[in-house]
């Protein structure tokens, strides 16, 4: 489990003109999403390219996670991110998703219950 709460330590949320990034980490792990459909509602997510090196592969609404030395990618339809608030100054919202080990679809990993205020 990675808990970032109460004072947000281990929380990135960034927002540029074209697209949201999240990423939640501890000292070894992290779950990050990358949402391109910067509006309020829902978004489901789409199969992850993962990363390349220590950039984006530009993946489009997007999810990846790195557990115990593992990658695990999002796939079309395998969660959903739900922006409640989108401002200058605020993000805020929800999401849920199953991840797939890169090399193994039978290991899954579910986020649920995950929320975000920055």
């Amino acid at each position: 489990m990675i808990d970032t709460s109460p004072f947000n330590s281990g929380l990135s949320i960034y927002v540029y003109d074209t697209f949201i990034s999240l990423k939640a980490s501890n000292s070894s792990d992290f779950v990050y999403f990358s949402i391109s459909d910067r509006k309020i509602g829902k978004i489901t997510l789409k199969e992850s390219l993962g990363f390349s090196g220590s950039s984006d592969t530009h993946s489009i609404n997007h999810a990846i996670a790195m557990i115990d030395n593992k990658k695990y990618l999002s796939k079309n339809s395998s969660g959903i991110v739900t922006f409640t608030n989108i401002s200058e100054i605020n993000v805020m919202g929800t999401f849920e998703f199953t991840l797939y080990n890169e090399n193994d679809d039978t290991d899954t990993i579910s986020v649920t219950n995950g929320k975000f205020n920055d």
